[in-house]
């Protein structure tokens, strides 16, 4: 899922994957996006409840991250500082 592309609720690309975090027990619990801004993108923590992973349309080995939240509500998000 690293560097996958993030779709926002508005349909817009809002960033793309950068980490995967995981449980104690090496269970897949939240994705960090990097968000595409002006200046400095920001990362922030997104959980897996909050988006859907699907194949991306022609290339069946890389993914599409898609997340119920807009760009500004990503951006709202602290920053993760891991």
């Amino acid at each position: 899922l690293e560097d996958a592309d993030v779709i926002d609720s508005a349909n817009r690309e809002a960033g793309e994957v950068e980490h995967v975090l995981l449980d104690a027990a090496g269970k897949p619990t939240a994705v960090v996006i990097e968000i595409d801004r002006m200046g400095l993108d920001k990362k922030v923590v997104v959980a897996l409840a909050d988006v859907t992973v699907a194949p991306e349309q022609g290339d069946p080995d890389d993914h599409v991250v898609r997340t119920k939240l807009t760009k500004d509500q990503l951006l709202a998000l602290p920053e993760w500082k891991g």
